[in-house]
């Protein structure tokens, strides 16, 4: 299970938003877990909570008040194709911050994955 590793800062008020990068046509990426992680500039103090908020086509499938150092994983996968989204938010994550997610993965082509070998939903 490879990990794909993908960063955006954050804007003046600590909110960041990243959008997983397109999946090529004819693949379909399962994915597993989400990590989420963030790393402020050294003169940043981060007072409040980290809320990282991850969605699939605009649905909410996993949220953390831990969005400076948590992750989402585990059943249900969800399959990701060429015409889906996954989009990871950060609230409060502190000016400058950089917001890291970390998607661990299986790949296989378009109509490969089913629930019966990977577990997706």
């Amino acid at each position: 299970m490879p990990d794909y590793i993908q960063t955006t800062n954050a804007d003046a008020n600590g909110n960041a938003t990243l959008t997983l990068h397109q999946i090529a046509a004819g693949l379909e990426w399962v994915i597993q877990q989400v990590g989420v992680a963030v790393t402020p500039p050294t003169n940043v103090v981060v007072s409040g909570t980290i809320i990282a908020n991850i969605l699939r086509n605009n649905q909410l499938i996993s949220s953390t008040n831990q969005g400076g150092r948590g992750s989402a994983g585990g059943q249900p996968y969800y399959k990701i194709g060429p015409n889906d989204s996954l989009v990871v938010t950060w609230v409060n994550a502190g000016a400058g911050s950089q917001c890291i997610a970390t998607f661990s993965y299986s790949e296989h082509g378009a109509g490969m994955a089913n629930a019966n070998n990977t577990g997706i939903v």
